[in-house]
């Protein structure tokens, strides 16, 4: 596909008109916008190929010319080129200090569940307990972290700040439902106190697949879920899209994690795409 060329009609030059004194009055060249080069934000082509013609270097290292994000692809063992089309990110991250004394804390603090659903987990009464004094540490380390997903993995610009945070405690027979977090742009989960026994958090796929062939080998291109077990002390945080759950509990130890979302900070969007959303409104 051409991608200089995509959704445009090519324009013929007009023929020159003879002016005054005989002389000849050359076509204007065209002014060159972002639509002339692109749709979509991703072209899987390299800058300086899609570049070459007809735009000179002066032209296209312009203001005026975006930046392309260029997907990795990898080879099967084909040979045949193999592209990992929007894939969602998951950040893990190991606590770097002892935390003892934390740990006693969230051990003690009261936690209710709804008494209408008894297998659920419990929650904590507090749910912004990464404002408490005690927590100050923990939530300075998880704070750098949440800047390093926003901008080093989703290239985002805006500063996401924790909203809520609260504490799951998950009894023997206790499990989480599936869901995902509304109204947050990062999520995340700290685990104070799991072990390889406990139960590991479950990701399913974003994709609908209304077509179920019969699956030979499991890949990440035809599993449904994913299950990633969980480390004492890691933190782990992804798009708060992404729907997740806890199977059941079958050990008498509690597991215990800290859930916490997030927001952006100032507004969003942006005016020419009709996206933006004021921060004052």
């Amino acid at each position: 596909m051409d991608y200089l060329k995509y959704g445009k009609q090519d324009q013929q030059p007009q023929k020159p008109q003879q002016q005054g004194f005989g002389k000849v009055q050359q076509p204007q060249k065209p002014k060159l916008t972002q639509d002339d080069f692109y749709f979509g934000d991703l072209v899987n082509k390299p800058q300086q190929e899609i570049f070459s013609s007809p735009l000179s270097s002066q032209e296209a290292s312009s203001d005026s010319v975006p930046e392309f994000f260029n997907a990795k692809t990898e080879k099967n063992e084909f040979g045949d080129e193999v592209v990992n089309l929007f894939p969602v990110p998951v950040m893990i991250c190991s606590c770097p200090f002892k935390y003892d004394e934390e740990l006693k804390m969230i051990r003690q603090e009261p936690c209710t569940k709804d008494e209408r659903l008894i297998s659920y987990n419990n929650i904590s009464d507090d749910t912004f307990i990464l404002n408490r004094p005690e927590l100050t540490k923990i939530r300075s380390w998880i704070d750098t972290k949440i800047e390093v997903f926003k901008k080093s993995i989703l290239g985002y610009k805006n500063d996401l700040i924790i909203t809520q945070s609260w504490v799951n405690k998950n009894k023997k027979n206790e499990q989480h439902h599936i869901h995902s977090h509304p109204n947050s742009i990062v999520s995340g989960v700290w685990y104070p106190y799991i072990h390889e026994k406990l139960p590991p958090i479950e990701f399913y796929d974003t994709h609908e697949r209304e077509v179920q062939p019969i699956k030979e080998t499991l890949n990440i291109f035809n599993s449904g879920s994913y299950m990633l077990p969980m480390n004492m002390g890691e933190l782990i945080m992804f798009p708060s899209n992404l729907r997740h759950s806890v199977p059941p509990n079958i050990f008498d130890e509690e597991r215990i994690s800290l859930s916490f979302n997030t927001w952006s900070k100032g507004s969003m969007g942006d005016k020419q795409s009709l996206t933006y959303l004021p921060s004052d409104r």
